[in-house]
């Protein structure tokens, strides 16, 4: 690890390439001697605050995209330790998602990461549901300072796919932090859930009443393909009966 960090800190170092044969080198010898992946934990530290992208971030993020891909090649040879692998990925992506510095651009590493969590290869199971709910608190805290809103969906899938209902209410808890295209999306992904906590259901209830036609409409459908007692409500109808319809709805939506 010292290595590493006095290659990031060098401000003389040349920022390398993600397949340069020193980065290789490195992704082997961590694959043959599969160190224990707690002891690595540290690469995946955060990083000096910046207004803009460094070269010491663009190196760090080199190093630990080595480092994570290592330990991801390890969960698909289904090695021993695997809540400990799981913990250690999912906790990488606290400080290498949702960076300010980076705008609309993402870093490598949580690139690496958000797509080993969607793969359909990596089964919803245990480690990964019990990596995700320990460490969704500070991964939702870092999206919170997000500058873009471009990640969002990813993050809501990835979210719903470890958590389910059980991170369906968590997101909802964010509604007012939403924008338009967030709040649209995330009621899309719990009408395909097709499983919400009681939380959840409010803010979709309340949605009717939302701003914006499209997010009423999606929240129409969420609330259909939840099953709740919409009859024959419709989401442009006239705000006296929207509201009228969110009473009998709560009720609803409170139900555990």
């Amino acid at each position: 690890m010292a290595g590493l960090r006095a290659y990031v800190e060098d401000s003389e170092s040349p920022v390398l390439p993600r397949d340069d044969a020193r980065l290789r080198a490195l992704h082997g010898f961590l694959w043959r001697t599969k160190p224990p992946p707690s002891s690595l934990a540290p690469v995946f530290g955060p990083a000096k605050a910046e207004t803009e992208v460094t070269d010491a971030m663009l190196r760090r993020d080199v190093c630990a995209l080595a480092v994570v891909s290592s330990l991801i090649r390890r969960v698909y040879a289904f090695e021993e330790g695997q809540p400990e692998l799981f913990d250690v990925i999912v906790a990488a992506g606290i400080h290498f998602s949702f960076d300010p510095a980076y705008g609309d651009s993402h870093t490598a590493t949580g690139v690496e990461i958000s797509d080993f969590l969607t793969d359909a290869r990596v089964p919803v199971c245990t480690e990964s549901t019990d990596a995700m709910r320990r460490h969704l608190p500070a991964l939702l805290e870092q999206w919170r300072g997000r500058v873009t809103r471009k990640a969002s969906s990813t993050f809501f899938g990835t979210v719903l796919r470890h958590l389910g209902a059980e991170g369906g209410e968590a997101l909802a808890a964010e509604w007012e932090g939403l924008d338009e295209d967030e709040r649209y999306d995330l009621l899309k992904r719990l009408a395909e859930e097709e499983r919400a906590g009681p939380g959840a259901r409010t803010r979709i209830v309340d949605a009717l009443l939302d701003p914006s036609l499209d997010v009423r409409r999606a929240a129409f459908d969420a609330l259909e393909g939840l099953g709740a007692p919409v009859g024959d409500l419709d989401p442009s109808a006239r705000e006296e009966t929207l509201r009228k319809a969110q009473q009998g709805l709560r009720d609803w939506a409170a139900k555990p």
